[in-house]
């Protein structure tokens, strides 16, 4: 067959219905793009892979690999190199693909072939394109949440980018919440002990913080040994922690130990050093927080580096000793086998080979973007991290929703003034009953007890569910509020027009109480300040956010949705303070709530600007959750 045969039947074989039909392609300057492609088959014969233009071979992508055959059994199959650029290999019994299936180059990138207007094919990325490396991952661990599925996406097409993917062995994003997902290595995600899937010891705790030690009998077996898997003078250990403990020498988060031969990682002992040990070599630097993603590295015999959220941390110790083995016995995670052990919860492991500083910031930022698409980004706020693991929310659109409540509610100026918050997030009442102020289960720290029976759903406490239904905060007027400067907050899912509602309230020598909707005068927000009342024009319904507000002795204020509502009332300067505690959708004297609370808080007083911004900031907490009852202000009077 002469080169015009060859072209001729390429060219059918990308046209099975003809040169105007509706074949794979009908580009115009297709027959010279194939005829470049046997020229240069000519020049170079194909011998096993590598041959092409520029190209490499690539591993086949999720698409399958892009083959040009002919009649004759002739078959070349398309790579793609790193930079996207097009080649040709020699390829044996593939099938004919579309030409516009997905090409993964060597280093993992993945391209889809495309037409341009001159008839020649190109690549385009494919960024939205799930890596085959993800997609085996998420179908292993069983992750069934498109968020987590697209966080591990993200990360893994990250990581090959930047070049980290091929130095790592193991890598451990710690993901969906569960002991199967957490055991898996994203590098190798078969459930075998020579894949290094961990094997955890002691019951660790699972959940969307990643996995909680105990600091004393519970661990992780990698079933990665050093010595034979990672070269000589390079290695690295990474960690993500997601909670802190106390600072004490007693820590080790990843470690191997074999007599004085030690590979082990240590985010913070001793007053707040990271410390980085590979065999015969120290290295230690000063922390501020033992929080977020340490690194550990060395590159070569006289090189170590220490890591904390991308940058190197200048070293205020270093001791080399190069060209020591690594140990014999195995990487565990939160332990070491002389008997440390580590009680930070892990967000994310990996142990590979070493990383240039480049590298491991580019590691760095992979890894913050990772654990900010899942909600516990440490650099966001520790406040909300320790409210999602006191409360066992599972959901990555939960804890970003915590989140991004807390960090807005700092920017207003609100977060100071809030004594009690519960976002009711979680669906369960041990994730409605915390404070998000202080999540601690304790009447101390105003954790809500429930009476009666409201049923606790994604949509947040439904009283209605109950008979009577009420919480008890703990919290007591005349104790732990200022007469003269306070704030109740409610965020009504649902609307009830019957009787007299009480919300939030508490009454005895005096009353502090919210009524969203008070039927028994023409449905207005009536507001009882210790003595002081204040209500507003007929409403004509009770959704969304009332927030009410004693700004001074004689100042009052009442918001829906961050509009002020007018007032009716004549406010005075009483300041009769209740002896009892607040209650949450209902009050002592027998009147209770039947609107489903998504939201509510007691406070101090607050500026219109911050009532604004408060009103915001749940709102938005609401939609990312979505119940939002979506407001308009025209609709908020009768």
């Amino acid at each position: 067959m002469n080169k015009t045969q060859l072209v001729a039947a390429l060219y059918e074989a990308v046209h099975p219905n003809g040169e105007n039909g509706h074949g794979k392609t009908t580009a115009f300057g297709l027959r010279d793009f194939l005829s470049t492609i046997i020229d240069e088959l000519v020049a170079r014969p194909v011998s096993g892979a590598g041959t092409g233009f520029t190209g490499s071979t690539g591993a086949t992508g999720a698409g399958g690999p892009a083959v040009l055959a002919s009649p004759h059994l002739l078959t070349y199959r398309l790579t793609v190199s790193d930079a996207g650029e097009l080649g040709t290999v020699a390829a044996t019994d593939l099938p004919l693909q579309d030409p516009l299936d997905v090409l993964t180059s060597p280093g993992g990138l993945t391209y889809r072939l495309t037409v341009a207007d001159d008839g020649g094919l190109r690549t385009v990325p494919t960024t939205g394109l799930a890596d085959p490396d993800a997609v085996a991952f998420a179908a292993a661990a069983g992750l069934a949440n498109a968020a987590h599925q697209e966080a591990v996406n993200q990360l893994v097409k990250a990581l090959k980018i930047s070049g980290v993917w091929p130095k790592l062995h193991a890598l451990y994003p710690m993901v969906g919440g569960t002991a199967q997902a957490h055991a898996l290595n994203l590098k190798d995600p078969r459930d075998d002990d020579a894949a290094y899937r961990l094997t955890f010891v002691g019951s660790p705790r699972h959940s969307a913080l990643g996995v909680a030690w105990d600091g004393a009998t519970q661990y992780a077996d990698t079933h990665f040994v050093a010595q034979g898997r990672l070269a000589l003078n390079s290695c690295h250990l990474a960690y993500y922690a997601t909670t802190t403990s106390p600072l004490n020498p007693s820590h080790v988060e990843i470690g191997a130990v074999e007599g004085n031969r030690s590979l082990s990682l240590v985010c913070s002992f001793d007053g707040g050093v990271c410390q980085w040990e590979s065999p015969g070599n120290y290295a230690r630097a000063a922390v501020a927080t033992v929080l977020g993603f340490s690194l550990g590295s060395q590159t070569d015999g006289h090189t170590t580096a220490v890591y904390h959220d991308g940058p190197a941390l200048p070293l205020s110790y270093q001791g080399l000793n190069p060209n020591t083995p690594y140990p014999t016995s195995p990487l565990l995670l939160a332990h070491r086998q002389d008997g440390f052990f580590s009680d930070r919860a892990c967000g994310l492991a990996s142990v590979g080979e070493g990383l240039l500083p480049a590298e491991a910031a580019a590691y760095a930022e992979a890894v913050r973007t990772f654990q900010q698409a899942l909600g516990r980004d440490v650099a966001l706020e520790p406040e909300a991290l320790a409210f999602v693991q006191a409360a066992g929310l599972t959901e990555a659109s939960h804890l970003a929703a915590v989140a991004t409540l807390v960090r807005s509610l700092k920017a207003s100026g609100v977060w100071a003034r809030l004594r009690a918050a519960y976002p009711m997030v979680g669906g369960t009442e041990q994730a409605h009953r915390l404070n998000l102020i202080d999540p601690r289960d304790a009447d101390t720290a105003f954790r809500l007890t429930f009476y009666n029976n409201p049923a606790h759903t994604a949509r947040g406490v439904d009283w209605a569910a109950g008979s009577n239904a009420y919480a008890d905060t703990h919290l007591v007027p005349r104790e732990h509020l200022d007469p003269t400067d306070h704030h109740l907050a409610y965020y009504a899912v649902t609307d009830s027009s019957t009787g007299t509602q009480i919300e939030i309230g508490s009454t005895e020598n005096g009353s502090l109480s919210m009524l969203v909707r008070y039927s028994n005068r023409q449905s207005v927000n009536q507001f009882e300040s210790c003595g002081t009342y204040q209500y507003s024009p007929p409403l004509a319904h009770g959704l969304g956010f009332t927030l009410n507000v004693r700004e001074h002795l004689d100042t009052v204020a009442l918001y829906r949705d961050g509009q002020p509502l007018p007032l009716r009332g004549d406010t005075n300067g009483n300041t009769n303070q209740p002896t009892v505690p607040l209650w949450l959708g209902g009050r002592q004297d027998g009147q209770f709530s039947l609107k489903t609370c998504g939201f509510a808080a007691i406070g101090r007083g607050l500026t219109p600007a911050q009532a604004t911004a408060y009103s915001a900031a749940v709102r938005a907490f609401q939609q990312a959750l979505g119940r939002d009852v979506a407001l308009r202000p025209e609709l908020l009077l009768a």
